[in-house]
């Protein structure tokens, strides 16, 4: 299989980067992209000037892999169809919008022996290549991920939406289960989440604290992490790595600071992020997420390699955003008051 001939269902936003890049391979074919609406197709087609097709059903029966890049609440239905017809597929996240559906796409993938990845691109991200090495033996991490309003995605809530990159991320560092998790959400301009805090624990001892918006006019990508060793911050989006992590004899001293005089604890606290815990900013590589994960895709339909987030991975953590949304109840809903709305001009 020197150039597998591949094809991209969805002509949306990522569709579309998807689409390009693989347009600009060598080692590809592009197919063509699918996506039911004549303006998506047309403005695609403005763009990049690649083939274009209304259903999955217009592909020819040589294609050998599909990036399924359609919305969340599709995933299933068209990534399922596509395996039973033998193609390998990458599905952008959240695997499904439901983990009976997500179960049921990894069954059909070990029954047809296909590659089965999933587009959690925040693993790729250079801040959390550069980060990773140092976040063994975690005990506690606060993220928060905001956003404006996305006027897309709208068909799942913000957990699926946005959260489900730190739910992934913090599976990728604990196997333990859960022990304990709280959270609660509120509903803003639809059927959906679009805030939601939640605070898990893991047998391990780890404890994480999660704030996720799309109704913010604050976006933040961002990561503090305390450690046996000290802290780390991560921010995925500028990107960027600080970390304060304890030279060997820290422990020593710092079990002596309380019997110190004054002077003494005060030159210390001085020196803490110089001597004892220095504060240094790690070199981040950049790097194109989506284009890393093509390579993986490619390479694994190949035989040359696994995939880093495959279909198992990314049912654990649908299957934990399942349980976060449940465990929120009934959302607030934010009303802006208690005057009317405008009625709509007929």
């Amino acid at each position: 299989m020197s150039r597998p001939k591949i094809a991209v269902i969805g002509a949306g936003h990522l569709g579309s980067i998807h689409a390009r890049l693989l347009a600009q391979r060598t080692d590809v074919r592009l197919a063509g992209v699918v996506d039911p609406s004549p303006d998506a197709r047309r403005k695609l087609i403005e763009k990049l000037d690649v083939p274009t097709l209304s259903s999955v059903e217009e592909l020819s029966d040589d294609v050998e892999a599909a990036i399924v890049a359609s919305p969340t609440t599709s995933h299933c239905k068209v990534a399922l169809a596509l395996l039973e017809r033998g193609v390998h597929i990458f599905v952008e996240k959240p695997i499904a919008a439901r983990s009976v559906e997500a179960r049921a796409l990894c069954r059909a993938a070990r029954r047809h022996d296909r590659v089965l990845q999933v587009g959690h691109s925040e693993r790729f991200n250079g801040a959390w290549l550069a980060a990773y090495p140092f976040l063994r033996d975690c005990r506690h991490i606060r993220a928060s991920r905001t956003s404006g309003f996305p006027s897309r995605s709208l068909d799942v809530g913000v957990v699926l939406d946005l959260m489900i990159h730190e739910i992934d991320l913090i599976l990728s560092l604990t196997d333990a289960p859960v022990v304990d998790l709280s959270a609660h959400a509120a509903v803003v301009v639809g059927p959906h989440e679009d805030v939601v805090s939640a605070r898990i624990e893991f047998a391990d001892g780890l404890v994480v604290e999660l704030e996720s918006s799309r109704v913010s006019p604050w976006r933040r990508r961002r990561w503090e992490v305390l450690t046996k060793r000290g802290l780390v911050e991560i921010d995925f989006a500028e990107p960027a790595v600080s970390t304060a992590l304890a030279e060997p004899s820290f422990g020593a001293v710092a079990r002596q600071v309380a019997h110190w005089p004054y002077r003494r604890r005060q030159e210390f606290a001085d020196q803490l992020f110089h001597r004892w815990m220095p504060h240094r900013r790690l070199p981040v590589v950049p790097v194109n997420a989506i284009e890393r994960e093509h390579d993986e895709f490619l390479a694994a339909i190949r035989g040359d390699g696994s995939v880093t987030v495959d279909g198992e991975a990314a049912c654990r953590a649908v299957e934990l955003a399942e349980r976060i949304v449940a465990a929120c109840g009934e959302p607030m809903r934010l009303d802006g008051g208690t005057a009317a709305p405008e009625k709509e001009a007929a």
